[in-house]
């Protein structure tokens, strides 16, 4: 309950050699049911003004009637801009609340006690008169929707509505939800999730009456109860396979009465599944070591996985996997263009596989190419107009200069009856190995744009060159990745040359 406390004063205090009237009245504010710090606020006359400007604390004795016998002692802290007495005003005073469940109302005797710096501590009686709050208590009470379902539980999310009456207006309904924090009851709410729920609720009206709080329990059983012929579900996750599972599903009536049934499920086992390879994609220098990894993910959580890699020249080695992750690394000893491959394997034998394109290995000193001739464009080859076939002339030279890591040289490419004429500005790669070599650059065709390149060579003189020179060019438009010609279309960037040359001739020189 709110405290409403009117104090009627009426002091004579004597200081010195003259008398000082004192009237006026004190006021309680800020009070409430818990014990605690309250603001006592003091408003008071004086004439002429006590000179006592060292008070820093006031003492009220509170004393009950004989018959009770109980006696309340407070002391209050002075605000410092409250202290001085020269000038009237209010002064603040703050001490400890009272229980008016132990002080009675009417009118009553008490006792001020205050410090003066002259005559030490004085005191004097004056009559308080206490009045509290009259009426009863409110009453709040508590409803559930929807209604339970089976043995007083509730087969969803309830909500709760509290509605309170009072002799008066109510102030505030307050709550709180399997013991937290209090709440202020503005609407219904909602309380959601399987299992036993309290509710404590209570009310308090605008004189401070406030009623004990009262408490709900009840019982959540969320999706266990079904009406007749509804099919039940469920999901679950982490069970990899091969392996069966037996489900059982009881149903229960409001009678207590039980039926069960149960069926037989298969889990096969998942695969993993392995992201993009990570791996260089500047050329690289022979005997350097070269790393990849990639990314992989399993629904078998529980899975063990083994990697595999094969690194495009014949060779495999074992790899890391783990967490997620599968690595590996490698170093190539002949110069080449080679193909990546990862393969992982869960502890069932389901695996997934990965490729990269390509890792360039070269060697700076190991030998150039030289080239010119003729092929016979075919059929295709040109893709603004794939019936364009005939002769097309080429020219070229790439080789590394000593302590170079970049090849450097010329190409030339024409094909007359498509009018396209491609020179070469800069070189990226070269790889010699065997009778083959096979260089990348860029260039432009008819002296304009930003083309990438491709040169693929066989020379057939060279030993496992097959006896006949060959000749593989590409040309792509950088910015968009569309081929413009190709006599060796739908071949890997990987692959050897396969279109003989009509005349002239190719030299690896080593």
């Amino acid at each position: 309950m709110k405290r409403f406390l009117a104090f009627g004063i009426f002091l004579l205090i004597f200081l010195s050699s003259y008398s000082v009237a004192y009237a006026g009245y004190i006021t309680v504010s800020n009070v409430s049911f818990d014990p605690g710090t309250r603001t006592f606020s003091f408003d008071y006359i004086s004439n002429p003004p006590i000179y006592s400007p060292n008070i820093s604390k006031v003492a009220i004795h509170f004393s009950y009637p004989q018959t009770n016998g109980y006696t309340y002692l407070g002391a209050f802290s002075c605000t410092s801009i409250h202290c001085d007495l020269f000038n009237p005003q209010f002064a603040d005073w703050i001490g400890l609340y009272f229980n008016s469940n132990l002080y009675p109302s009417g009118t009553n005797m008490q006792t001020v006690i205050y410090p003066d710096p002259y005559t030490g501590f004085l005191s004097q009686p004056f009559t308080m008169e206490s009045i509290f709050p009259l009426g009863t208590y409110p009453t709040t009470t508590s409803t559930l929707s929807p209604d339970p379902v089976a043995n007083g539980q509730y087969s969803g999310p309830v909500t709760v509505t509290l509605s309170a009456s009072a002799n008066s207006s109510i102030a505030h309904t307050y709550y709180r939800v399997d013991g937290g924090a209090q709440q202020t009851y503005t609407s219904p709410f909602t309380v959601s999730g399987t299992g036993n729920h309290t509710v404590v609720y209570w009310s308090i009206d605008i004189n401070g009456n406030q009623e004990s709080g009262k408490t709900r329990i009840f019982t959540l059983n969320q999706g266990g109860f079904e009406t007749t012929g509804q099919e039940v579900s469920f999901s679950a996750v982490g069970h990899d396979g091969p392996t069966s599972k037996t489900i059982a599903v009881q149903v229960t009536d409001d009678g207590g009465l039980t039926a069960t049934d149960q069926a037989t499920v298969n889990v096969t086992n998942a695969a993993p599944s392995v992201g993009a390879i990570t791996a260089p994609l500047e050329p690289v220098a022979i005997t350097t070591v070269v790393n990849a990894s990639a990314n992989f993910t399993d629904p078998g959580i529980s899975d063990t996985h083994s990697a595999i890699w094969e690194w495009g020249d014949g060779t495999t080695s074992v790899g890391t996997a783990a967490g997620g992750v599968v690595s590996g690394n490698h170093t190539f000893t002949l110069a080449g263009v080679y193909t990546l491959k990862v393969t992982v394997t869960d502890d069932e034998s389901s695996s997934a596989q990965q490729t990269f394109q390509f890792v360039v290995a070269y060697n700076s000193s190991g030998g150039f190419v030289t080239g010119g001739g003729w092929i016979e464009s075919p059929s295709g080859a040109y893709i603004a107009n794939p019936a364009f076939t005939g002769k097309a002339n080429f020219g070229f030279v790439s080789k590394y200069e000593p302590g170079a890591t970049i090849p450097t040289g010329q190409t030339k490419f024409q094909f007359k009856v498509g009018d396209l004429n491609f020179d070469s500005t800069v070189y990226d790669w070269l790889v010699v190995a065997g009778p083959n070599a096979k260089y990348k650059g860029t260039g432009t065709i008819n002296g304009e744009g930003d083309y990438g390149f491709m040169l693929t060579a066989r020379d057939g003189q060279v030993n496992g060159g097959g006896g006949v020179d060959r000749f593989w060019f590409k040309i792509w438009e950088n910015a968009t990745g569309i081929v413009i010609y190709d006599n060796q279309l739908g071949s890997s960037d990987d692959a050897d040359a396969t279109d003989a040359i009509e005349a002239g001739n190719i030299i690896i020189h080593h």
